[in-house]
């Protein structure tokens, strides 16, 4: 029978680990030193000796706190060769490490460094996986990584429900998906150690080359396939277990281990993330009864549950559009009222609302929730408001009703009243408690009953000027959320919204490009779809203020912002500006930025050529927008067309030339009649034809201006022999003009070979059609 542990026995053991925290404690000095972490040899050798150090007692130090954290900074920085070590002798004794709280993070890194060392053609050797026997020396990575998914496959029910074993899994679960590791597949304790790290493991990740630094941080383009089939073998035993399934979709951390694994599913196997979302809308039991009052009240449950619901967001998240629509007919049409002042499900409403696929089911909604936008206010759930308006700009329909139903909610139905209603919506405040904070900041108190009905809403009529002498400006996150999604609509909404927020005096738009919410409000109005001289008005209320702004953490955006909105004009007094206060600008992190984009330098040593430079990025930027507005793609910048005039508009032209592209091997969206193919040649001819005139017109302006150039410096004989300088200039435009006759001749040719290949591509097709036929 032992005894206890004897007080010469226990001193040892504290002596020992006091020894080994000392050690360790040297070693993190060690890891901050940048110049050892620079050299390759020197680095290895101190890896190679500290895991020499280690070896023998891997549990004892990956499961003491301070010894764990030094350890994950080494294998960050520990070459291929050092981690597979270290990774083979930790193997056999996961099961313990992977229930620990500290040793479970040293797993984790070793999982993640492991998996972005492996090769995209490296195949392991799967006769290791579960055997009794020692590992092999020369073990691969890949090999390794799979020793760790075998080992959670065995145990899944164990792991995915295990408080430090479970972000282990996530971690894996996402290596194999190539995925960068975020803060999700990390607690809360090591996000909190890491945030403390923050500037010396970035010092860490940029000496990561040849295999050496940090895990890689991007998501990988490609990985082994055999991590793909590991991703469907788990999802494979996630599904197998149903009525087990249902339980982890409500659990703390299993409900985490799911929407990891749909993420990575949804990024290498769509079809594997297809049955395991069908899994979760629709349970085993439910498929097996033929129930379908079963499957409703199941997911119905699980919108309204404070676990669950985060599951059904990641589900519309990564669902197929087919899928997407028969969750909204079946769970959510007719019910969203409810759901959207539900305390969980009305951040699904949101998430459904986001990820809707087409205009006809953003109407929907839209008509659905009109009514109760100023109860879903109420009820504190802006977000499924914002996200509802961000639908109807990005899908270009409902913006008028959508505006109007805003403008009632807020209690801003006079007119008068609308002209307020920027700073309404930037406020999250209605019309009514406006009026009252501006009596409140004038000293004009009302006596009670004054404060109600029509009384308030005069007093908020378009004699209250707001201004900062008046009442202040509150910013509220969520209403510059719902002002920058409304800035994107277009017609007669995104000018009213403009025109109330010019009307504020430039003082208040000083304070607000250096507040942190409401310089987001300035860069969305900047840069939203308003006439030049809405913006000139706006640039000219931040004159004289525009130096103290680019010092500004937040104004420093602003002023890019509006550097790049600003017309040559604008530019000029603004440069001067800047250089006007130069040096105070070069003693700021911020100033110094803004003097190297808007190349100050440049202008105080060569202002003419900064002019002409500036000039020619305008004249380039103009050229942009007249392409993307006639049809060439969608600038910010541009104006906005309705949907259904554009879709004309493109739809006109590529009819015409569908059938001769189809017979060029491309794919075609409608077939024309044969006696079309003349017609189409004729278009395409002329249409050349006119481009290829408007590239000459422009060689023979840059001809003409390089002769003005020459014409100018005096090196032309035309300033004293101006017959010379005609004769020279006639000679010029017939040359111009016969290459031009040229271009248009060949061009000519290549249509003709053109259609040639078109309708020798037509007959052969007949002919094999004809032998099909036979």
């Amino acid at each position: 029978m032992s005894g206890p542990v004897s007080s010469g026995e226990q001193a040892d053991e504290d002596r020992t680990r006091a020894e080994n925290l000392a050690y360790f404690q040297r070693v993190e000095q060690m890891l901050n030193d940048q110049e050892l972490l620079e050299d390759d040899e020197q680095r290895d050798v101190f890896v190679q000796n500290v895991l020499a150090e280690v070896e023998g007692s891997e549990v004892r130090s990956c499961c003491d706190m301070v010894c764990s954290r030094v350890l994950e900074r080494l294998i960050q920085v520990a070459s291929a060769e050092h981690v597979r070590h270290f990774f083979r002798r930790v193997i056999p004794m996961l099961e313990k490490l992977l229930g620990n709280r500290y040793a479970s993070h040293v797993v984790q890194t070793l999982v993640v460094r492991a998996a972005a060392i492996v090769e995209v053609t490296d195949v392991p050797d799967m006769a290791i996986l579960g055997a009794d026997e020692e590992l092999p020396e020369d073990i691969s990575a890949i090999t390794l990584v799979h020793c760790v998914c075998h080992e959670f496959q065995q145990y899944l029910p164990d792991y995915i429900s295990s408080t430090y074993g479970s972000h282990v899994l996530r971690a894996t679960i996402a290596a194999l998906a190539g995925l960068a590791e975020t803060s999700s597949t990390r607690s809360k304790a090591s996000r909190n150690f890491r945030k403390s790290q923050a500037e010396k493991q970035q010092q860490l990740r940029a000496s990561d080359g040849g295999g050496h630094g940090s895990r890689k941080a991007l998501t990988r383009s490609e990985v082994p396939s055999s991590f793909v089939d590991m991703l469907q073998s788990l999802t494979r035993k996630v599904m197998g277990n149903d009525p087990q399934l249902q339980t982890w979709l409500v659990h703390p951390t299993a409900a985490a281990v799911v929407q990891t694994l749909l993420d990575a599913l949804h990024t290498r196997c769509t079809e594997a993330c297809a049955q395991l979302c069908e899994a979760i809308a629709k349970p085993h039991d439910a498929v097996t009864s033929g129930s379908a009052a079963a499957g409703n009240a199941w997911f119905g449950s699980l919108m309204n549950h404070k676990i669950g619901s985060h599951v059904v967001e990641k589900v519309l998240q990564v669902c197929s559009q087919q899928m997407h629509h028969t969750i909204y007919t079946a769970h959510f049409r007719g019910k969203m009222k409810d759901l959207s002042l539900d305390s969980f499900a009305n951040f699904i409403v949101a998430r459904l609302i986001e990820t809707a696929h087409t205009p006809e089911e953003v109407n929907l909604m839209v008509d659905e929730l009109y009514e109760i936008l100023e109860t879903i206010l109420a009820a504190n759930h802006p977000g499924v408001i914002i996200k509802l308006v961000d639908a109807c700009a990005k899908h270009q329909t409902r913006q008028q009703k959508m505006f109007k139903g805003l403008l009632q909610a807020f209690h801003a139905e006079k007119p008068d009243d609308i002209k307020l209603c920027g700073h309404m919506f930037v406020s999250m405040t209605t019309c009514d408690n406006l009026a009252r904070l501006v009596r409140e900041h004038t000293g004009d108190a009302p006596t009670d009953g004054d404060g109600d009905g029509d009384n308030a809403a005069d007093t908020s009529g378009g004699d209250i000027a707001l201004t900062s002498n008046t009442v202040p400006m509150v910013y509220d996150q969520h209403g510059a959320r719902l002002v920058q999604a409304l800035l994107r609509f277009s017609g007669t909404e995104v000018v009213r919204l403009t025109s109330s927020l010019l009307s504020l005096d430039g003082d208040v738009f000083v304070k607000m490009a250096r507040h942190a919410v409401g310089s987001h409000v300035l860069e969305g109005l900047l840069s939203c779809d308003i006439s030049v001289k809405k913006k000139t008005k706006l640039l000219n209320k931040f004159k004289g203020s525009f130096s103290s702004l680019a010092m500004d953490k937040f104004g420093s955006h602003v002023v890019d912002r509006c550097w790049s909105q600003a017309d040559i004009k604008t530019k000029e007094w603004v440069a001067a500006e800047f250089l006007d206060n130069e040096e105070e600008l070069q003693n700021n992190f911020h100033g110094r930025l803004i003097l190297r984009n808007c190349k100050i330098d440049y202008f105080k040593r060569k202002r003419e050529d900064w002019v002409q430079q500036e000039r020619g990025n305008e004249r380039k930027r103009k050229v942009f927008d007249e392409f993307y507005s006639n049809g060439g793609g969608s600038s910010k910048g541009t104006a906005k067309t309705p949907r259904k005039n554009a879709d004309e508009e493109v739809a006109k032209p590529t009819r015409a030339v569908d059938k001769d592209v189809a017979a060029l091997g491309f794919g075609a969206h409608e077939t024309l009649d044969d006696g079309a193919g003349s017609a189409v040649e004729d278009t395409l001819d002329e249409t050349l034809l006119t481009k290829a005139a408007e590239i000459d017109d422009l060689f023979d302006k840059k001809k003409r201006k390089k002769l003005r150039k020459s014409e100018a410096s005096g090196t032309s004989p035309s300033r004293t022999r101006k017959d010379t300088g005609s004769t020279a200039k006639a000679a010029a435009a017939e040359l111009s003009v016969k290459k031009s006759k040229k271009m248009k001749k060949k061009k000519k040719e290549a249509l003709s070979e053109i259609f040639a290949a078109v309708e020798a591509t037509k007959k052969s097709k007949k002919k094999k059609s004809k032998k099909s036929k036979k």
